[in-house]
């Protein structure tokens, strides 16, 4: 059994590799994404010059984008986007020439292995975007395995928001239930309690409060930062989690 400063240790170490890029852009393709989360994506893939909407989040499902946003993605070459952005549909009529690159975002080893080098296919990086893939794998199985070392036995029965079911995937824990912010219907919440929880993972970047089980709650993010970098966002989540076990 590790212990948490061992853990924090092995994570900080997983990182080498996979966290740097070269800040400035060079002469490659201008990319616009719609999130940090496409962001992440992108440079990933070997795109240097990655410039993210502005408040361009996943989680107001009624935000108007500014007439500033839809033309910088008109300017762009490549836009990258999820088709469950709030404004795809505006931003794809808004695009004009640019490319536009629809993407599949999980916090998944083999989704974004297989995105990233999709996308660097695209973007004509393939080489750094197989470089990156082949270090974010050795990354994402260090920091699962040091993290997974401290689960509880047998691991804790959870139920998640479905936006960050995955994270419970990752921690090898026993998903017994996933629920949709806002759309817990009565029958369905007995569901969810009956299925006795001992913890509860909710999305941090949902409006609005989660269903009230009567059971512990962590809430985790799936947006990177503004470096558009996923392994801290990996780190952190796995430290929400191991320090759940301990409270």
């Amino acid at each position: 059994m590790w212990s948490r400063v061992a853990l924090v240790g092995v994570l900080a170490a997983t990182m080498v590799g996979c966290g740097s890029r070269q800040d400035e852009a060079d002469d490659g393709p201008t990319v616009v994404a719609s999130t940090t989360w496409a962001g992440a994506y992108a440079k990933a893939a070997g795109a240097t010059d990655v410039r993210v909407l502005n408040g361009a989040v996943q989680t107001d499902p009624l935000r108007t984008p500014q007439p500033s946003e839809l033309a910088t993605a008109a300017a762009a070459d490549f836009v990258v986007f999820a088709e469950s952005d709030p404004f795809a549909a505006e931003l794809k009529a808004a695009a004009g020439d640019a490319v536009l690159v629809p993407v599949t975002l999980r916090y998944d080893r083999a989704v974004i292995s297989d995105e990233v080098t999709r996308l660097g296919g695209i973007l004509g990086a393939s080489v750094a975007a197989q470089q990156w893939v082949t270090d974010f794998q050795a990354t994402w199985d260090g920091i699962q395995v040091a993290g997974r070392s401290l689960n509880p036995i047998p691991p804790w029965r959870v139920v998640a928001e479905e936006n960050v079911a995955d994270w419970a995937r990752f921690m090898g824990l026993n998903l017994v239930g996933v629920y949709q912010r806002g759309a817990v219907a009565a029958p369905q919440l007995a569901r969810l309690r009956a299925a006795r929880p001992k913890l509860q993972v909710d999305d941090a970047d949902k409006l609005g409060a989660p269903p009230e089980l009567g059971t512990p709650n962590v809430a985790v993010s799936n947006f990177p930062q503004d470096d558009l970098d996923m392994v801290p966002l990996i780190r952190r989540n796995t430290e929400i989690f191991t320090d759940a076990f301990n409270s």
